[in-house]
C-alpha cells in the first residue's frame, strides 16, 4: 500500500512540472510578450506599399512590408516605442507610442515627385506667316511619382533673373511623365536669346498636398544662329522620288538634318505635319524621298539638329505632288 501512494506522488510532482512549462497560446499573455502590426499605404490611392522598412526602437526591430503593405513586430515587451517608415521614393514618417497590449498601427505615406530628366533648347526659325526670323525655347520635364501622377498638381519653371513660367503641358500619349512647353522669347519680354546666356532654369512640381520638388539647374547649351537654306523643290510640280536639295550651311559643331512635310490644316490656319525624316547626316546636301502620299499640294523645311536638341530651320517651301 505504501508503494503504491509513493508512486502516486512521484507521479503528481512529474505532471505538475510538465503543466509548468505548458505552451500559452494567449497573445495578451505576458510570457509569450506583445505583438505589433500594421500596414503602410499610398496617400492617394490607399494602396500597401510593398517593401517599406519599419524600425522599431528601443530594441532596434527591423521588418519590411510584404506585397499588400502588411507588417508584424512579435515577442515585444509592454512599455513605450518610436516607430519609423521609410519606403523609396516617399517621404518617411515616425511615431511614438506606448504600448500594453497587442496593437496595429498605419501609415500613410506621401510619394515625392522626382525629375527624371528636364532640358531646355532652342530654335531659331524663318517664318513663313508672318515672314521674319523668329527665336523660341523648348522647356521638356519628364517625372515620376511612386505615389500616383493623378496626384500631380502643377509643374512650372522659373527663370534666374526674368520669372517665373506657368504651367507646362502634358504630353499626350506620356501618361503624366513629360511635360513641355514652348516660350517665344517676346513673351519673356526679351530682344535676343543672347539676353539668357548664363541664367540658370529650374522647374518645379507641386502635388495635392501642396509638396514641391526643385529641378537642378538647367542652362541653355547653344544658338544656332545661321539657317539652312533650301534649294529644291520650290514652287514645283513633282513625283516620287521627291529630290530635296539645300546648300551646306558649314557648321562648326556637330549636327543632323531633319526633313519636315507639311500640309495646311482644313481652315488654312496652321500647318499640320504630314512626315518627318531624322538623322540625315551632315555630310550630304540632299535627300530622296519615297514614301507614297496623296496627290496635293505640300511644304516643306529642312532643320539643323545639334546634340542638345537645339534646331535651325529653314522657311518652308511649297511644292504640288501629282
Amino acid at each position: 500500500m505504501r508503494s503504491c501512494i509513493l508512486i502516486g506522488v512521484i507521479f503528481a510532482i512529474l505532471l505538475a512540472g510538465c503543466t509548468k512549462d505548458a505552451p500559452r497560446d494567449n497573445p495578451l499573455d505576458p510570457v509569450n510578450g506583445i505583438g505589433l502590426e500594421g500596414m503602410v499605404l499610398k496617400l492617394s490611392s490607399n494602396q500597401g506599399i510593398a517593401n517599406a522598412v519599419l524600425t522599431l526602437t528601443p530594441g532596434n526591430l527591423v521588418t519590411i512590408t510584404d506585397n499588400e503593405g502588411n507588417f508584424t513586430f512579435q515577442d515585444l515587451d509592454a512599455g513605450n516605442y518610436q516607430l519609423s517608415c521609410r519606403a523609396h521614393g516617399f517621404i518617411a514618417d515616425s511615431l511614438s507610442f506606448e504600448l500594453l497590449q497587442t496593437d496595429s498601427v498605419r501609415f500613410v505615406l506621401n510619394a515625392l515627385p522626382t525629375f527624371l530628366r528636364t532640358t531646355v533648347t532652342t530654335a531659331h526659325i524663318l517664318r513663313f506667316a508672318p515672314p521674319g526670323e523668329a527665336y523660341s525655347l523648348t522647356l521638356t520635364a519628364e517625372i515620376d511619382d511612386p505615389d500616383d501622377f493623378d496626384n500631380i498638381n502643377q509643374l512650372s519653371a522659373t527663370i534666374e533673373d526674368i520669372g517665373d513660367i506657368d504651367s507646362l503641358s502634358e504630353v499626350p500619349g506620356s501618361g503624366g511623365r513629360l511635360f513641355t512647353r514652348e516660350i517665344n522669347v517676346e513673351d519673356l519680354a526679351l530682344f535676343s536669346l543672347d539676353q539668357l546666356a548664363g541664367k540658370s532654369f529650374r522647374f518645379l512640381i507641386s502635388d495635392t498636398t501642396s509638396l514641391v520638388s526643385i529641378s537642378s539647374d538647367n542652362y541653355i547649351s547653344r544658338f544656332i544662329e545661321k539657317i539652312p537654306v533650301t534649294t529644291s523643290p520650290s514652287d514645283t510640280n513633282v513625283a516620287l522620288p521627291i529630290v530635296f536639295h539645300w546648300n551646306d550651311p558649314q557648321q562648326l559643331f556637330a549636327f543632323t538634318y531633319s526633313i519636315e512635310i507639311l500640309q495646311f490644316n482644313e481652315d488654312e490656319t496652321a500647318f499640320r505635319t504630314v512626315d518627318r525624316i531624322d538623322e540625315i547626316p551632315s555630310h550630304i546636301s540632299s535627300f530622296a524621298y519615297n514614301r507614297a502620299q496623296p496627290d496635293g499640294e505640300y511644304f516643306w523645311v529642312l532643320y539643323i539638329v545639334d546634340e542638345f536638341g537645339n534646331v535651325s530651320r529653314s522657311t518652308p517651301k511649297p511644292f504640288i505632288l501629282f
